[in-house]
């Protein structure tokens, strides 16, 4: 199996866990991480999802983030 297909399998659990957020909030990036995106709508148009990076969702009532860390492998 080509190491894409799983890449764009991948992406796609990203733009499913993303479904619920406005597409205008704003994300948090961990200082370091190589990524240029500012919000989710930029997360939700990634082609790929980068390797060695997590996603940390929290949905507290109506408060809603999105963050950006590096995966500990």
């Amino acid at each position: 199996m080509p190491f894409s297909e799983p890449t764009r399998y991948y992406i796609e659990q990203v733009r499913e866990v993303l479904i619920d957020f406005p597409v205008d909030l704003e994300i948090e990036l961990e200082i370091g991480v190589p990524l240029d995106a500012k919000t989710v709508e930029d997360l939700r148009l990634l082609s790929t999802w980068p390797h060695g990076l997590g996603l940390m969702c929290n949905r507290a009532g109506v408060l809603m983030q999105v963050r950006i860390e590096r995966a500990l492998l």
